[in-house]
């Protein structure tokens, strides 16, 4: 289940065919720009207990996606 969770995210696109993780462009990946607000919804939702991410779990994601999302 988590592998397949994380094969989804890395090879998925949402419903406008923009990939979830782009390795190639870190900044126009899907996930990272739900999780800086440059699309809706944003991610987590302001109504979610943790509220959104703060700037170092941020930078924490788009390192990963930098570094190719390695399933570690």
């Amino acid at each position: 289940p988590i592998d397949v969770a994380y094969d989804d995210l890395i090879s998925g696109y949402n419903q406008e065919g923009e990939a979830y993780i782009n390795v190639l462009q870190p900044e126009q990946s899907y996930l990272y720009k739900q999780i800086t607000g440059q699309t809706e919804p944003m991610m987590p939702t302001s109504s979610s207990e943790s509220g959104p991410l703060n700037d170092y779990e941020i930078s924490t994601i788009l390192k990963w996606i930098e570094q190719g999302a390695p399933n570690n």
